[in-house]
């Protein structure tokens, strides 16, 4: 059961603008909102997970990259 979703625009020419996929994941999980990038979705991931909760980061492997150079812990 997904409870809260943050959709993002990625940096690139060709992705699904991060309003238009919110258009389609509010069909399927109404708590969702636009965080722009990844860094400020794994800000608000952070800030929303409880401790038995699980945190999913999906889609393209460049979020790797960007993830990858990421300060801020993920646990």
């Amino acid at each position: 059961h997904v409870s809260k979703t943050a959709v993002i625009t990625p940096d690139n020419g060709r992705a699904l603008p991060g309003h238009e996929l919110l258009n389609i994941v509010k069909k399927y999980c109404p708590d969702c909102f636009d965080a722009g990038t990844i860094i400020n979705g794994v800000e608000w991931a952070k800030k929303e997970a409880g401790e038995d909760d699980v945190v999913i980061i999906f889609g393209s492997l460049s979020f790797h990259d960007q993830i990858g150079g990421y300060n801020g812990a993920l646990s």
